[in-house]
């Protein structure tokens, strides 16, 4: 093996990795979404595992990550869209897709070795995820009210 990434280092990228997922997963979790603790961490340590191996089996200086990561990004996509479901009006899923996407980033960002981005970046998915939820829902409120307003205007004019 030609390896250009210690053992420690290795484990140690695996784990925030898979840690940063977890963390990422208890909010799915709590959501009760479709894709939840187990799948985010293993979403972020797999995209860690696949830019890791660059480093294990590529001779020094030869070692990738961009064309592993390419990879990455496109099979995520794939699994994302396993939790998109329309019924009627509604779309469900959109957020759980996005979560299982940014866990690969945030995984692949600790595969490379850039650990506190991928600390920062899982606070920010966080944020998203826990801190709008009820501004989105203070917004979904909003929009329902105003179209029914609309609909008794429309009723009352004819």
């Amino acid at each position: 093996m030609n390896s250009s990434l210690s053992e420690v280092d290795f484990i140690i990228r695996l784990g925030v990795a898979f840690g940063l997922g977890i963390l990422i997963g208890i909010e799915r979790e709590y959501r009760k979404a479709d894709a939840g603790l187990r799948t985010t961490a293993l979403v972020s340590a797999g995209a860690a595992m696949f830019v890791l191996a660059t480093y294990q089996f590529l001779p020094v200086g030869e070692a990738s990550p961009s064309r592993i990561l390419a990879g990455v990004v496109a099979g995520v996509g794939f699994l994302g869209a396993g939790v998109i479901f329309k019924d009627r009006t509604d779309v469900h899923g959109l957020t759980t897709a996005a979560t299982i996407w940014c866990a690969a980033a945030i995984g692949s960002l600790a595969g490379v070795g850039l650990l506190k981005q991928a600390a920062y970046s899982t606070v920010i998915v966080l944020i998203a995820t826990f801190a709008l939820r009820p501004l989105s829902k203070s917004i979904e409120r909003k929009r329902q009210s105003d179209f029914r307003r609309e609909k008794e205007a429309e009723q009352g004019d004819s």
